[in-house]
């Protein structure tokens, strides 16, 4: 299946709790593998067809492991989300140009006040 901003995990674990064997391709190499195929029309059914093709190649490939990996545990995922939206929001703090208006471990900057 591709990668679709997390909204990809649910499913992917519910697959692999059946015993699945479960590939979350990033969508740019989906889209580089349809290109290859000459399909350039971007539409689910197409997408659907060019992944459903992807696996079939990915499946026969000897170092398949290499694709097939077991998704972090309910915990680490909602550890990860936390990390990522602490790092939005420090990115939106720092480049909106008002900065921090205390002593700010992250900038480094000293108190606005």
């Amino acid at each position: 299946m591709e990668a679709t901003g997390g909204y990809e995990a649910a499913l992917a674990c519910a697959l692999q709790a059946t015993g699945l064997p479960v590939a979350v391709v990033n969508p740019k190499q989906a889209r580089d593998f349809a290109k290859s195929m000459g399909r350039l029309a971007k539409t689910d059914r197409v997408d659907a067809r060019m992944l459903a093709e992807l696996a079939t190649v990915l499946v026969r490939r000897d170092d398949l492991a290499r694709f097939l990996r077991p998704l972090a545990e309910a915990q680490q995922q909602a550890l990860a989300a936390l990390v990522t939206r602490r790092r939005q929001l420090l990115t939106m703090l720092l480049s909106s140009g008002s900065g921090c208006n205390w002593p700010c471990p992250w900038c480094g900057r000293a108190s606005r006040r």
